[in-house]
């Protein structure tokens, strides 16, 4: 069964905040798939079907190497050249030279084996995300009751998982983005890996921010880890 999934568009300029990826469920080897075939609907055995399969693929080899367009019941096997000449008499040479000579094999699915597989598809949703990020589970604001706004100079205390970076990279820290800005908290009291302690800064204007937690888990390649909620500052 196909897995899908939701993905996060962090692009400021995006229509819609998430798009669709997809995985699949397994992967059918050569043997999985003889066996597969000798239970279905046929008197051939597994050497029969064994037989069979390597026989397609060597003269299938052999006619599209001989420039042949050979069609099959999924889809259709051709090659094409490409490149660029100095002369209109310079020979063709794949594989060597500067004029990007090249063969390149082509596949065409059978739109009617295509539309039967997209019909039958099955699939099902899944989350995803990535386990090197920072994961932010809650965000309160020390000192005020649950569910009221913050204040620029407050206090906030962010837990979760993977949260832990090192403050004295600029790249690195809460960040409270806009539509049209991003401003990194400055100050930490405290850092650790389920929990931050940030202030606020003093002059950050009203409104409503996402959160995210930039981190560099090996030290190099930097991750994002957003808040599903924003943050309200009145």
């Amino acid at each position: 069964m196909l897995s899908v999934y939701p993905m996060k568009n962090y692009l400021k300029t995006c229509e819609h905040p998430f798009f669709i990826r997809s995985y699949c469920s397994d992967t059918i080897e050569l043997d999985e798939l003889i066996d597969i075939m000798a239970k279905g609907r046929t008197t051939l055995s597994k050497p029969d079907i064994t037989g069979c399969l390597q026989l397609f693929v060597e003269e299938l080899i052999n006619l599209v190497s001989d420039g042949k367009h050979v069609k099959t019941p999924v889809g259709a096997f051709y090659l094409s050249a490409s490149g660029k000449l100095d002369t209109v008499a310079q020979p063709f040479s794949p594989g060597s030279g500067t004029l990007d000579h090249a063969l390149t094999l082509h596949f065409r699915t059978n739109k009617a084996i295509e539309g039967t597989m997209k019909t039958r598809a099955r699939w099902e949703r899944v989350e995803s995300f990535d386990t090197t990020a920072a994961s932010v589970e809650a965000i309160t604001v020390i000192g005020r009751a649950e569910g009221e706004a913050s204040h620029a100079g407050d206090t906030v205390r962010i837990t979760g998982r993977r949260l832990k970076f090192d403050p004295a990279v600029t790249d690195c820290g809460v960040f409270l983005e806009t539509e049209t800005e991003s401003v990194r908290i400055a100050v930490y009291p405290d850092i650790a890996p389920s929990k931050l302690i940030a202030i606020l800064p003093a002059d950050l204007p009203a409104g409503t921010y996402d959160v995210v937690v930039a981190t560099m888990p090996n030290g190099k390649d930097r991750k994002e880890g957003y808040y599903e909620k924003p943050l309200i500052v009145e």
